[in-house]
């Protein structure tokens, strides 16, 4: 028996028959190297750069006792109508290290029953477009009182 039909592969053994079983050549001048070795030859780079941190952040927050944010241990820091200021809140949680979720809701794209979105139906001349999405940041509730005072500092 073959060493591929001991594995379950089958194969034409009158075409391959020859290279079946012949020994894995060896260098005179080179020695083998080890799979470790070898492996790291197809990861020369980080394809996931800052992976490795984030892993090692989260293992701390667990360690903490914090827990990711869900809709059953978040608290709402902020809702409104200017990307500007949505925008400057998260990058300011952000550099206190605070983590944040964040909902974003088109207020003219919501459907309104059959007949289809309140865009559709009622149109935007004269609307404030500006109006048109509302943002939403939450925090864990164990940071709400830091990222709330945070946030009051801004406006």
């Amino acid at each position: 028996m073959s060493r591929l039909a001991g594995i379950g592969l089958k194969c034409n053994a009158n075409q391959y028959g020859d290279m079946i079983c012949m020994e894995h050549p060896t260098s005179r001048t080179h020695l083998r190297m080890s799979a470790v070795d070898r492996a790291a030859q197809f990861a020369p780079f980080a394809a996931l750069s800052g992976f490795e941190e984030a892993i090692r952040q989260a293992q701390e927050k667990n360690k903490r006792g914090q827990d990711m944010i869900t809709m059953l241990n978040r608290k709402s820091v902020y809702i409104g109508h200017d990307m500007k200021q949505f925008s400057e809140i998260r990058n300011l949680l952000a550099e206190k290290g605070i983590d944040c979720k964040y909902k974003v809701k088109n207020q003219m794209g919501e459907w309104s029953g059959e007949h289809g979105t309140i865009r559709s139906n009622m149109g935007v001349l004269g609307q404030d477009s500006s109006l048109d999405y509302e943002y939403e940041v939450f925090v864990h509730k164990d940071d709400y009182e830091k990222a709330r005072r945070l946030v009051e500092n801004l406006k």
